[in-house]
């Protein structure tokens, strides 16, 4: 799917799954992009489908 046809105000998506940035003063276990967040969205007629060849996400970066 292409990312810019996803509008993250639809209110017939739901949101599948968001991996965060995590890491302390030590380590950095898992980095997205610079400090991000990745969603995962599907809208909820494939999701009942359980059809999930058809995800959108979003990659969030400060």
């Amino acid at each position: 799917m292409d990312a810019n046809s996803f509008d993250e105000n639809n209110s017939h998506a739901e949101l599948l799954f968001q991996l965060d940035m995590e890491s302390n003063a030590q380590k950095t276990y898992a980095m997205i992009a610079d400090s991000g967040t990745l969603q995962f969205f599907i809208e909820r007629d494939a999701l009942i489908a359980k059809d999930f060849s058809r995800l959108y996400y979003y990659l969030y970066s400060m």
